[in-house]
């Protein structure tokens, strides 16, 4: 069981190769989409919009799969992808509290 029935939208972030004529900025698509998808949530936020980055690794079936979903040119391919929707006002936010040394680390000498 996963998370998928509470997404009500999703979007892809996708990253125009076209842009960058030299081999060298080939991986400039993943710097410039993250950057953009960044932007893009903070927008939403300002509309009232939760949002969620979903890695989306390079992997040759996945990149079959949303082909057949959504037409991409051979030049584009996919950063990432980002949940849009609005969040459960009674939803608590992960939270991770820092330790102290104290309570991480043993002194074996």
């Amino acid at each position: 069981m996963g998370f998928a029935e509470n997404l009500p939208a999703i979007i892809t972030i996708v990253g125009d190769l076209s842009a960058y004529p030299f081999e060298r900025d080939r991986h400039l698509i993943y710097i410039d989409g993250s950057l953009g998808a960044m932007q893009l949530m903070l927008a939403l936020e300002t509309l009232g919009l939760s949002s969620c980055s979903i890695n989306w690794p390079d992997v040759q079936a996945n990149e079959r799969k949303i082909r057949q979903i959504i037409e991409l040119e051979d030049y584009e391919r996919v950063v990432m992808l980002l949940a849009v929707g609005y969040a459960d006002i009674y939803g608590g936010i992960p939270f991770s509290q820092k330790k102290i040394d104290e309570q991480i680390l043993v002194d074996i000498s």
